[in-house]
């Protein structure tokens, strides 16, 4: 499957908000930046599609892999594919180790959503472009859509977070930050990923790359 395609890792801005924006990122103590994996799709025709994919809340761009090989993995759809773009978000993944000491204390999304966009105009993304987002990934990728709805010939939203209930913000950020997120090792983290009730139904391939990029430890 790798001879499909190639992968590289990319470093790029994170998009800086108008004065006027309502924004998580005014007066940063230094710009913000993402970390992308960039699919290029080998011998298809250059009019075909580039997706870009944002991911859920704690989790990062390679929980893609597995989706994007099985998707490279159908002759049908791989001819129609030239390029998959994985974003992490600014605050997930190997985006929050680069911009460590920058991050804003609060997160608004709709920053991910100028991030989408930023993306595509940075890497310079022609049409056609489909938007793919998982969870909070989809509800970044349903306002980008929104923003720029010429950005995008499709969109595809899985368990999207569209809208809120009045008083559940509150709740759902108390239970996010209960979430643990260190470790004594990797075997307790294993131990307890495997144990966990809401990891059962995984497929047992994407719980390893939970478990080895959790910690944004070397694949």
């Amino acid at each position: 499957m790798a001879t499909q395609y190639t992968r590289q890792t990319l470093v790029i801005p994170a998009s800086t908000p108008a004065q006027n924006e309502a924004s998580g990122r005014h007066n940063l103590p230094k710009p913000l930046r993402l970390s992308v994996h960039d699919y290029h799709v080998r011998d298809v025709d250059e009019a075909g599609l580039t997706i870009i994919l944002t991911h859920g809340t704690s989790f990062n761009k390679y929980f893609w892999q597995l989706i994007i090989e099985s998707l490279l993995a159908e002759p049908g759809l791989r001819s129609k594919v030239k390029r998959l773009i994985a974003i992490d978000a600014a605050n997930h993944g190997d985006s929050a180790v680069l911009n460590k000491d920058a991050l804003p204390p609060t997160a608004f999304w709709p920053d991910d959503s100028r991030d989408v966009l930023h993306t595509l105009k940075h890497l310079r993304i022609q049409q056609p472009v489909v938007g793919i987002g998982h969870s909070f990934g989809g509800g970044a990728m349903c306002h980008a859509a929104m923003m720029e709805p010429e950005a995008f010939l499709a969109t595809i939203f899985i368990e999207p977070i569209l809208f809120q209930f009045e008083g559940q913000t509150d709740t759902i950020a108390r239970m996010t930050m209960k979430r643990r997120d260190t470790w004594n090792s990797k075997a307790d983290l294993t131990a307890a990923f495997q144990k966990s009730k809401s990891l059962q139904d995984w497929d047992k391939r994407q719980l390893q790359v939970y478990i080895v990029r959790f910690d944004n430890g070397p694949e």
